[in-house]
């Protein structure tokens, strides 16, 4: 029997060899030694690295593990389901539900990270799918991290960008984040706003009201010259464009 502290190894060494090792893997993840499910569980982050393909029949697994009581193991499925999504997107579909209901009640970045990451390369392909997402999207726009909320803004930008009036409290969040404290996350929420407005002005709650205030935050940077770049000026550019009369 592989030694405890090595299954990850072994299979990050060898993801070939994953399948040969599935009944061991099973066997810890349910172990009453949390040190040894944990092991078990970041097998499946390795393969989710090296050979994503893999992890297609073992979705039920993944999906398993996103309500376990373990963290680690909760990591594990989210990032699983994540590396999971490049091959096989459609797959991932069918876990969306799970992933957003551990999406609404976690607050550790890594797993917020995680599904953010599956959500966005499952709605790229799929976008109505991850619909269901819009509320906890838009909370953590609201209440998470500025990594995660910089993460929503580029990461995730993708999906309410096909499909604006799908995700209509993201959409709301985002114009909040013009506000926000956070220099970048205020960027790209104008830089977001921007591409949301050219699929679909009438996503906005009012194009000429972000673009003033768009405005007044490219004014602001210009006076600020060592925090210039041209993300605003691009996003503020962009809604002059717009007919705002339509």
């Amino acid at each position: 029997m592989t030694d405890r502290v090595s299954l990850e190894a072994a299979v990050r060494n060898e993801p070939e060899g994953f399948e040969d090792r599935i009944d061991e893997i099973h066997e810890r993840l349910a172990s009453a030694d949390p040190h040894a499910s944990a092991d078990a569980g970041r097998t499946f982050r390795s393969v989710a690295e090296e050979r994503p393909a893999l992890l297609e029949t073992h979705r039920g697994t993944l999906v398993d593990l996103l309500s376990a009581d373990n963290g680690s193991l909760r990591l594990s499925g989210a990032l699983g389901l994540a590396g999971l999504a490049n091959p096989s997107p459609e797959t991932v579909t069918e876990a969306v539900p799970e992933l957003v209901a551990l999406l609404e009640r976690t607050d550790a970045p890594a797993v917020q990270m995680a599904i953010l990451r599956a959500l966005s390369r499952t709605g790229e392909r799929a976008p109505e799918a991850v619909a269901v997402a819009d509320g906890a999207i838009a909370d953590l726009l609201r209440t998470a991290t500025p990594r995660i909320r910089l993460a929503v803004l580029t990461v995730f930008a993708t999906v309410p960008i096909r499909v604006p009036t799908a995700f209509p409290a993201t959409v709301n969040a985002a114009e909040d984040a013009l506000a926000d404290d956070s220099r970048q996350v205020r960027r790209c929420g104008a830089a977001l706003l921007a591409l949301i407005a050219r699929s679909d002005p009438a996503a906005l709650s009012s194009v000429a009201d972000v673009r003033d205030r768009v405005e007044t935050l490219r004014t602001r940077q210009t006076a600020q010259t060592w925090h210039a770049d041209d993300t605003l000026e691009r996003a503020a550019r962009t809604l002059r464009a717009i007919d705002t009369r339509r």
